[in-house]
Order: C-alpha cells, then structure tokens, then sequence
C-alpha cells in the first residue's frame, strides 16, 4: 500500500496522509499529481517520489510512501523517524 504524506511548514509539525492509501506506486503518483497542481512545485527529486513548493503559506514538501504491516515507511527514506524522504523507489515490491 502507498501513501501520499505532506508535510506543511505553518501547519503541521508531523507529516499528514493526503487522501487514501494506493494500491500501486501508479495510482499513488498520479494521484500526488493531481494534488500537486493546487501549486507551484519548486522542485522534486531526479526519482520523482519526492516535491516541494514555496508559496504564501511557506514551504510544503509532498512524498509517496510505502506502508508496510503497520509501520509506516518512506520509499528510500527515513520519514517514520523524522528523517528527510524519498531518494528512490525499490522496484523490487
């Protein structure tokens, strides 16, 4: 299962799940998509499993993780422990 997490500068101090959990990574990615053009993206991660945007409300990073059992863990990252998300995406799952 992937989920799409957002982390918002003025609002939240631990990262929020933006709609349902996804199937697949595609459905997620289209999905974080789609969320993402509320914005102007400032960037992303060469992988594509990780934005940020600068607008009025400061900085707001998005990313797609992957939910295992019940422990929530980043694609490629550490954001479960406060850590920075999404390098890459293991093809292998």
């Amino acid at each position: 299962m992937f989920r799409i997490l957002e982390l918002d500068s003025r609002r939240s101090a631990s990262p929020t799940q933006v709609g349902e959990g996804f199937a697949t990574w595609e459905d997620a990615l289209a999905a974080i998509k789609r969320h993402l053009k509320r914005f102007k993206v400032s960037g992303r991660n060469p992988e594509g499993s990780y934005w940020w945007t600068r607008d009025a409300d400061g900085l707001r990073k998005c990313w797609i993780s992957e939910h295992q059992d019940a422990a929530p863990e980043a694609v490629g990252a550490e954001v479960a422990h406060g850590g920075q998300p999404a390098l890459a995406r293991d093809s292998s799952k």
